[in-house]
């Protein structure tokens, strides 16, 4: 059935204040929701059905708003347990807020009250170590499920990206804080000096590849074969600058930071597709979404990312009823 982002003008506990990249986030999980329940709506049969699970780590109260007071929208635990042609068995929700939790969990109670739905009030990162195990292939080789790692910043661990890539039953979406990490590496960087945001992007990225960001021949390779995108972003200091500056390093274009990142996630997932969104239209983004299988079969993987890649390329040009 046609998918929809509903609005509500009755007051009702919104979470944060976004803008266009909100929605176009939330339009890209609706999208893929609806795709991934309607492609396993039927399989493998009706003896012995997939138990679908959708995961959100980061939860909130279930709605948000833009800054300048249009109606709240609902958001993605609400989105996951409105898609109701083929519904999600088991849903997890958590946050780091006990206030938060409360808030959905009355919303849900309401609306939703035979649903299974389980709470959690905790980081991410606990959160997901302690879920994902049970998660996985091995453990249950019916679940199928979608993750929607939606962090305000730099939130998610790389040990969280492993574990979710463990699992070989999820599909993530992931939204890449770019703007932050553009903000943690400095376009300059002393030469042999401590970095200041060393332990955060260690941890982000799980390893020392963020450090080829300020190596001159990564820099001139990765500006001669990026695809460019929209956003406008900080320019590339070339081999002159670096010459007649010898105690500095310089980062290279800020789109090499996702380029690095998207070359970690091959490492540990099945499949990464190689279409990703660059959220809003206006100056730098401050988010990008990713999309990731950990289903190592052939056919899983054809199938999500095939849907993946239409729905990230094609997304600003789908109408979505309100």
């Amino acid at each position: 059935m046609p998918v929809t982002l509903k609005k509500h003008a009755m007051p009702l506990p919104a979470q944060q204040f976004g803008g266009e990249h909100t929605d176009e986030k939330l339009k890209i999980l609706c999208l893929y929701l609806d795709y991934f329940t309607t492609v396993l709506k039927a399989k493998p049969s009706t003896e012995n059905p997939f138990t679908l699970v959708y995961v959100d780590p980061f939860c909130g109260t279930g709605y948000s708003r833009s800054a300048n007071d249009e109606p709240l929208r609902e958001g993605s635990p609400l989105i996951a347990l409105g898609i109701d042609d083929r519904p999600f068995d088991e849903l997890y929700f958590n946050d780091l807020s006990h206030e938060n939790v409360k808030a959905l969990k009355r919303v849900v109670d309401s609306r939703y009250p035979c649903r299974t739905v389980r709470y959690h009030i905790d980081s991410a990162d606990e959160f997901l170590r302690a879920l994902c195990p049970s998660l996985q292939k091995s453990t249950r080789p019916l679940a199928r499920g979608v993750i929607f790692l939606d962090p305000f910043a730099t939130q998610v661990s790389w040990v969280s990206i492993e574990a979710i890539a463990a699992t070989h039953t999820l599909d993530a979406i992931i939204l890449f804080p770019r703007q932050a990490l553009v903000r943690s590496t400095p376009v300059r960087h002393e030469r042999g000096g401590k970095h200041r945001f060393e332990r955060t992007l260690d941890r982000v990225f799980g390893d020392r590849s963020w450090t080829k960001l300020y190596d001159a021949d990564f820099n001139d390779w990765h500006e001669a074969t990026r695809e460019p995108d929209s956003a406008k972003n900080l320019p590339l200091f070339g081999m002159v600058e670096i010459e007649q500056n010898p105690t500095y390093e310089f980062r290279a274009h800020a789109s090499a930071i996702s380029y690095l990142y998207r070359e970690r996630l091959r490492s540990v997932f099945a499949g990464v597709s190689d279409t990703f969104a660059v959220l809003g239209s206006q100056g730098p983004p401050l988010f990008e979404v990713h999309f990731a299988v950990s289903n190592p079969s052939e056919n899983a993987q054809t199938l999500a990312q095939r849907g993946a890649n239409h729905i990230l390329r094609n997304y600003r040009n789908v109408q979505i009823k309100d």
